[in-house]
């Protein structure tokens, strides 16, 4: 196992950023089953830190493309997505929503993501946990949203209907 020494700056930036988040996500959990409070968490309010979202918006959709059709967890990874920008979901809710999507992004984790068949099943848990905690906030004009992004050619029920018309 590397030391911290013996990464560069950028990889060590990145294994920092990466412990950050994980520690982040935990304490964030912690704060929405009702064991600490918001006061804790560095850098937040209401549970929420830019850092995570400037990560996420810089380096989702790279990521997401990279392993669709390889994760099963990518629509609902997707949905987070669009739940996390939406300006009508709570602070509290984008907080856990950029937290969980910024350790699905970092590539060091508990499980290593080269690891075929096991590195992304500590993503596919932060997903799941994520939606499990804030999943009231993940609407489904969020869920249309993940699905035109995996079939773009798939249209509204209005348009199928409209066809049944003619």
């Amino acid at each position: 196992m590397p030391r911290n020494d013996d990464f560069t700056n950028s990889e060590s930036e990145s294994h920092n950023d990466n412990q950050n988040v994980k520690a982040d996500f935990w304490a964030k959990m912690k704060i929405f089953s009702g064991k600490r409070s918001t006061s804790g968490v560095e850098g937040s309010e209401d549970g929420y830190n830019k850092k995570n979202e400037k990560i996420v918006r810089k380096n989702f959709w790279t990521k997401i493309k990279k392993f669709t059709g390889k994760i099963p967890f990518a629509k609902d990874a997707v949905s987070l997505y669009y739940c996390a920008i939406d300006s009508k979901t709570p602070l509290y809710a984008k907080g856990v929503a950029f937290a969980a999507l910024a350790y699905f992004i970092l590539p060091i984790d508990a499980i290593p993501d080269a690891i075929f068949g096991a590195g992304m099943t500590d993503d596919a848990a932060i997903i799941t946990a994520a939606l499990t905690a804030i999943g009231k906030n993940v609407t489904d004009a969020h869920k249309e949203k993940a699905e035109k992004f995996f079939n773009p050619d798939s249209r509204d029920d209005k348009d199928k209907k409209n066809d049944n018309r003619e």
